[in-house]
């Protein structure tokens, strides 16, 4: 079976969405996988090796499914954003990474 999803949305839900792109200040990197030895340890290294400065972080484990959030400043970064992206998703191997500015993430969540 096959679904179709139709995303109706008005220019001022998109302006958050176009000025997040490629811009400094906070991000949200959300992990979700099996949880494992070292997840948040490989996260914030790799994080401090790129110099993010992590803001915040929270976590939960519910039987061995591992989710994280963490907030991290990218003012400061060593790298261009792709590739930090890319370093922290390699650090995280088989499990599921999502980095976006904070603005859009509450974009995507606002009603």
């Amino acid at each position: 079976q096959q679904s179709i999803v139709i995303l109706m949305t008005f220019p001022e839900d998109m302006l958050p969405i176009i000025e997040g792109l490629n811009r400094k200040g906070d991000y949200q990197i959300t992990v979700i996988g099996k949880d494992k030895v070292g997840i948040l340890a490989k996260a914030a290294t790799k994080c401090a090796e790129l110099n993010a400065n992590i803001v915040d972080v929270e976590q939960s484990i519910m039987q061995d499914l591992f989710t994280m959030v963490m907030i991290v400043n990218i003012d400061g970064l060593n790298v261009e954003f792709e590739d930090f992206k890319k370093e922290i998703k390699d650090a995280l191997t088989a499990m599921e990474v999502y980095v976006m500015h904070e603005d859009i993430f509450n974009a995507m969540h606002k009603i």
